[in-house]
């Protein structure tokens, strides 16, 4: 009996310590530790270019590496914070070359605080230099060796550990730096992480805010800003040993704001503390306990930016889950709406909670949503991937969240990622008389898509010779400030493409949301980043310089309007012709959007905007330039792209002419607008340089420009003369005759002081009242090739 009892004791104890040991093994392990990093005093600051890389020469408070390990017994991950502006290139590369062996490189995280008083001299990128000083490869291996010991520490002091999350209000520290009434987070995350006997052995606070708060009289010296005080109070406030962690969150547009009304060393105390305060309490009421962990880690093909050569082309993408709690990494700085639409996303998932990381393994500077492109902020100049930026993090963090989407249907509506461009028919164009017809229908965004991909080439021949060649000849760009001192092996084009890109990108915001989304669609289709797309559209309105080339000096045009009796029974008619230096191929686009104006348009497969179209209520707008004046291009909205947008929501002159009056085209052009209001014809031209003009017809003739202008260049004065003479010996001009006087070369005269001359690309006469275009394009013998006619009567 006794042996039996030993027995069964003996089975029962063994059975108890396999459980016990079977337990142990599936606990979570944590360890934390922080290795100092300040270096030696010389070493260039990060974060200000007006530093121009000079050295440190002093230390206010101390820089650090922290470090927190955590295993569940399936998946080890290092999540390390950086006292310094950034995680650069270089010194990831070398931190995963030094991390301890026993964890995949992939469960590393490297995030920065964002201190902009800490040490530069970690970029190899000449340009990046400007704000980190020369590059040094020895501070990259002390600062690298220094992280990876951190990581070493904290895995040597792994032990049994539970951990929880909460969240803390935020009473203040952020402000919007855009927009002083613009949104913040109004959370602060807090993570607990406790021993075996429940004292925490680190906490980690999330908040959103820049560390920019050192004294002007400090910023030569090194300093972790208010997260270093933030350290400092919030583990004198803790157990012995804990170490106190900061994450810097959505943060682009988010300051460190100032409850206290303090100003100096006193304001970055007071947010430091105050952090430290919210987050500890946060802290104690946070019950700690298992949990799994898991490490989603990807490396994401990136959309174009305006700078292949200065950012990459994928980078990695990391989130951590904690149970519950999603934490996402983003490589740069995502501004605060972008963090506040993931965390919605996150939590209709089924997450607790969720915070952005931001400036984690990489640096590809600012991120902000689609409605902030057009804007002119310091946020928007440095958002180099396109407007779509944000939702492509949103389509690639919620790929990597486990928890499934909701079930709605309507869930992805609105990403233009989410359609299957794979099954969007393109259409063929159709062969006209020495030219094409193309007919796009459906959404705008479509739309753009099949026109990108039928042009795409012919988008990027034409960027080239617009836009990058006149760059890299300096025939763009000054030759003061920058640019007038940048070396020779540097190309110009890597920093003046973003600048051009940033400068037109205002416009966006004069533009209907239907044509926007439609310059997307071309992107897309054409494989080009957005910008360029869209600044092609602007590239004969560049401020003019004094050794501007042709290409950009050139007027576009010949065009009249007849009404009333000297239209004869047409009542109104308008003739064109189209100059443009460059051979192109000639193209008449039909638009069949699903809602507003159908409309026909004649020009270049590679322009959106209108140089001579008609809407189907017969509303015809035609555009000439006349170089009269400089001017800011950062000021006014392309003229033919204005005119497209009143295509589409128009139908009478007088409503072009009020939606004209509340913009500022670009000066120097010539409008012609015809059509009817009231069902009566009407023509007028609208001149516009320092105040609108509007001109009417005289005795039925409307040229438009008035030869008898001052300043007008000699070939435009000349050829208007000479369409003048022509009309004013006719009583009636009928369509016949005016596609007769649009052909004339008068014989002794210069090539551009002829109506058809060597430039002429298609000749036009609109008939507004059958809702007809007739288009002649150029042959290959120089003349006009037939007539083809088109009409917005029918389908």
């Amino acid at each position: 009996m006794k042996f039996r009892l030993l027995l069964s004791g003996l089975l029962l104890g063994l059975f108890l310590g396999c459980l016990s040991a079977h337990q142990f093994a599936d606990a979570l392990e944590a360890g934390v530790a922080k290795i100092e990093i300040t270096p030696m005093l010389g070493v260039p600051l990060h974060g200000y270019g007006a530093r121009q890389g000079r050295g440190a020469t002093g230390t206010h408070d101390p820089l650090w590496a922290r470090s927190l390990y955590l295993d569940d017994g399936e998946t080890q991950v290092f999540l390390v914070s950086v006292d310094l502006l950034l995680i650069s290139t270089e010194l990831r590369e070398r931190v995963l070359e030094l991390a301890p062996g026993q964890i995949p490189s992939e469960n590393i995280i490297l995030t920065a605080t964002h201190t902009h008083n800490g040490p530069g001299g970690i970029h190899r990128e000449l340009l990046f230099r400007l704000i980190s000083g020369r590059y040094m490869p020895e501070v990259v291996d002390v600062l690298s060796y220094h992280i990876a010991e951190s990581m070493r520490q904290a895995y040597e002091n792994r032990s049994r550990a539970s951990i929880g999350y909460g969240a803390a209000r935020n009473p203040g520290l952020s402000t919007n730096r855009a927009n002083p009434d613009g949104p913040i987070d109004n959370e602060i995350g807090v993570i607990r992480v406790d021993d075996a006997d429940g004292n925490p052995i680190s906490i980690v606070g999330i908040l959103a805010a820049h560390p920019t708060l050192v004294p002007r009289s400090d910023q030569y010296n090194f300093s972790a800003d208010f997260p270093g005080v933030f350290y400092e109070e919030l583990e004198q406030m803790s157990t012995e040993g804990c170490i106190a962690i900061f994450l810097n969150g959505a943060l682009g547009n988010q300051s460190a704001g100032n409850p206290d009304n303090n100003e100096g060393w006193n304001r970055v105390t007071s947010v430091g503390n105050l952090l430290a305060l919210q987050v500890k309490g946060a802290a104690n009421d946070i019950l700690c306990g298992e949990a799994s962990i898991y490490v989603g880690h990807t490396r994401a093909q990136l959309p174009h930016t305006m700078s292949p050569g200065l950012f990459p082309e994928s980078v990695i993408l990391q989130t951590l889950e904690i149970d519950d709690l999603l934490l996402t990494f983003f490589p740069g700085e995502p501004v605060v709406e972008i963090g506040l639409e993931l965390r919605q996303r996150a939590l209709n998932r089924g997450y607790e909670r969720q915070y952005v990381i931001g400036l984690a393994n990489d640096a590809l500077l600012y991120f902000l949503p689609w409605e902030h492109y057009a804007e002119s902020t310091y946020e928007s100049s440095l958002n180099f991937y396109g407007p779509r930026i944000a939702d492509w993090f949103y389509e690639e963090f919620e790929y990597m969240m486990r928890k499934p989407p909701p079930d709605t249907e309507d869930a992805q509506a609105l990403n233009v990622y989410s359609l299957d461009l794979d099954n969007i028919q393109i259409p063929e164009p159709d062969t006209v008389d020495n030219g094409a017809y193309l007919l796009l229908e459906g959404t705008s965004y479509v739309r753009g898509y099949q026109l990108g991909r039928l042009m795409g080439h012919t988008l990027l021949e034409r960027f080239d010779e617009y836009i990058h060649e006149p760059i890299i000849e300096h025939q763009l760009i000054p030759d003061t400030g920058i640019w007038g001192i940048l070396p020779s092996f540097i190309n110009p084009s890597s920093v003046a493409l973003p600048a051009l890109g940033y400068a037109v990108r205002s416009h966006l915001s004069g533009i209907s949301a239907d044509l926007r989304l439609e310059i997307e669609g071309i992107a897309t289709g054409a494989d080009l980043h957005f910008d360029k797309v869209w600044l092609l559209q602007h590239a004969g309105h560049l401020p003019y310089v004094d050794d501007r080339d042709s290409l950009f000096k050139l007027p576009f045009c010949t065009m009249l309007a007849v009404t009333d009796d000297r239209a004869g029974n047409d009542s109104l008619l308008v003739a064109r012709n189209l100059d443009w230096v460059v051979e192109e191929e000639g193209y008449v686009v039909e638009i069949r959007p699903d809602t507003g104006r159908r409309l026909i348009q004649v020009g270049f497969g590679w322009n959106s905007g209108v140089y001579s179209g008609m809407n189907d209520a017969g509303l015809v707008l035609c555009l000439e330039r006349l170089p009269l004046t400089n001017y800011a291009v950062e000021n006014h909205i392309a003229p033919e792209l204005l005119l497209r947008d009143i295509l589409s929501q128009t139908t009478t002159v007088s409503g072009a002419l009020e939606k004209i009056e509340n913009v500022h085209p670009v000066p120097g052009y010539q409008l012609l607008i015809a059509g009817f209001d009231n069902e009566n014809p009407r023509a007028v031209v609208v001149s516009y340089n320092d105040s609108m003009q509007v001109r009417e017809p005289q005795d039925g003739i409307l040229l438009g420009v008035d030869p008898r202008m001052p300043l007008l260049d000699e070939a435009t004065r000349i050829r208007y003369e000479r369409a003048d003479l022509l009309v004013q010996n006719e009583a009636v001009l009928s369509l016949d005759r005016l596609q007769h006087i649009l052909r004339d070369e008068e014989s002794g005269q210069p090539q551009q002081n002829r109506i058809w001359n060597s430039n002429t690309r298609h000749s036009v006469v609109f008939h507004p009242h059958r809702r007809e275009m007739h288009v002649a394009f150029r042959n290959d013998e120089g003349k006009t090739g037939a007539y083809t006619t088109f009409s917005l009567r029918g389908e």
